[in-house]
């Protein structure tokens, strides 16, 4: 043990002691640094020959702040100042100095810190100067898909995203992954944060593909994807109907289902007196963390199945949802909250008020929904393993899932969101010709633009205009309430 130490402290003195040689250089990368924004990077610089540089000056700073540096190792020790208040505590030496390794490292980082950095190392002697480059990675935002038509079968499809750093690729795939480069365009703009914003568009043909994606990329770990789905396929004549209902014991404590078990209401429960208060907080701690809400009694584990649900009310004037959620699951009891994704057993279409309408398929996917509808089908195709949504007013389809694959059976659910209104469901059952037996109108499309303070006022337009299609559409259909919404600008 006695040996062990005297030869620790044997080297660690032949180290501090060793003679600094006449003349030495610095190795460092090639090429830039890159780290994400909020990490930490250690930017790379080792004398050569090895040698050790505790008794060296190391000086760390930015293109033409020499006198204000990054860090400052002088006299065998960090100096206080002068250096650049903005990095403080932030910087340091990786701790290696006695092996010759002045390397920088660079804590919770932010935009500002991208850039060239400088080290000057100096002996009595002699010195010498590095530069590194620090690149900052920043994933920018979902990429936004629209499309219009451009004659001979064709459309015109956009694929907008903002926010990136540094400058970041496109690329475009059809269903089957393959990638598509013929008829693609993609230009860059930089804003004043030195940001990239990306807009690509391509000529495409709906024919090709039922759909295509547009990812955004810096690296294939790093990428946002979107989707966007241009054929709008008409629904068939429903061959029998069977309604379905609402299994109460898998309703979330702040939803109320009505006694036909169809409609399911938000409704938190009223509060208790303060004796039963610290009860009453543990038991609203718990139901916060479960998901908000309820599942269908009938479980599917084959064939083709149809059901309905109403979104939207034109007889009720009240205000618009902030969000709901449509579609299958393959658990069948309350669940903790979770992604609602299929890795995690749910195949849904979601609506946020300010984001539009999405799917997560690992990453939210907008769906462009142009028109205002009042009724959600929902499609399940055991057999093919597809989920598929509908525009039930203008018969016309909205997104399709693939691979819907599960080893337990297949439940309808539904969260109406929560704002205290009544969301009602109509289900139908159905053989494989399974479609929508109504003759609606195809409803007005939406402005191009509207804010979320500007919904009010427009939903009553809305309403009034979609009350004429949904007099037609609901002919033969149970009345209830219903649990109203505006659908709003895809963002």
């Amino acid at each position: 043990m006695l040996i062990t130490i005297w030869m620790w402290v044997f080297v660690s003195v032949l180290y501090c002691h060793a003679e600094v040689p006449d003349t030495f250089s610095v190795v460092v990368p090639d090429g830039p640094v890159s780290a994400k924004l909020g990490s930490s990077v250690v930017l790379p610089c080792s004398l050569s020959p090895s040698f050790s540089a505790v008794e060296l000056e190391v000086r760390w700073y930015r293109p033409s702040k020499f006198k204000t540096p990054v860090l400052l190792y002088k006299d065998q020790k960090i100096q206080e100042s002068p250096v650049d208040p903005q990095y403080g505590d932030r910087v340091s030496l990786i701790g290696r100095l006695e092996e010759g390794n002045v390397s920088l490292k660079l804590e919770n980082i932010t935009l500002s810190d991208r850039g060239k950095y400088e080290g000057h190392i100096s002996s009595a002697n002699w010195y010498e100067r590095c530069i590194i480059s620090l690149t900052i990675n920043v994933l920018g935002s979902l990429p936004v898909l629209s499309f219009t038509e451009t004659g001979g079968g064709y459309l015109n499809v956009t694929c907008v995203s903002d926010g990136w750093s540094p400058q970041p690729t496109v690329t475009w795939r059809d269903r089957e992954g393959k990638e598509i480069k013929q008829n693609s365009n993609v230009m860059y703009k930089t804003d004043s944060d030195d940001l990239v914003s990306v807009s690509s568009w391509l000529l495409f043909s709906p024919s090709e593909s039922e759909w295509i994606s547009c990812s955004v990329s810096l690296s294939d770990q790093e990428k946002r994807e979107g989707r966007v789905i241009p054929v709008r396929t008409k629904m068939s004549t429903a061959s029998k109907t069977e309604h379905l209902t609402l299994d109460t014991s898998t309703c979330h404590e702040h939803l109320t289902v009505n006694k036909g078990r169809k409609e399911v209401t938000y409704q938190p429960r009223k509060k208790t007196n303060n004796k039963n208060k610290q009860k009453q907080k543990a038991k609203e701690n718990e139901a916060s963390n479960l998901m908000l809400d309820v599942l269908c009694e009938k479980k599917f584990d084959s064939g083709v199945h149809y059901w309905e649900v109403i979104v939207l009310d034109e007889e009720k004037a009240v205000p618009p949802k902030l969000s709901w959620y449509v579609g299958v699951t393959s658990h069948e009891k309350q669940r903790k909250k979770e992604p609602l994704t299929p890795e995690n057993g749910y195949w849904v279409l979601q609506y946020e008020r300010g984001k539009g309408f999405y799917v997560n398929t690992g990453l939210p996917s907008p769906v462009l929904v142009r028109d205002l509808f009042s009724t959600l089908g929902v499609y399940l195709d055991m057999k093919k393993n597809t989920l598929s949504f509908y525009d039930v007013d203008s018969k016309s389809h909205l997104y399709t899932f693939t691979e819907v694959k599960s080893e337990r059976n297949l439940i309808p659910l539904l969260s109406p969101g929560a704002l205290g209104h009544r969301s009602r469901l109509h289900y139908s059952f159905c053989g494989e010709d399974c479609c929508v037996a109504r003759k609606a109108k195809k409803t007005p499309s939406l402005p191009a633009t509207e804010s979320d303070s500007e919904q009010g006022e427009s939903e009553e337009s809305d309403r009034e205009r979609a009350s004429e299609n949904r007099a037609e559409a609901s002919q033969g259909q149970d009345q209830g309430g219903s649990n109203p919404f505006s659908p709003g600008q895809m963002t």
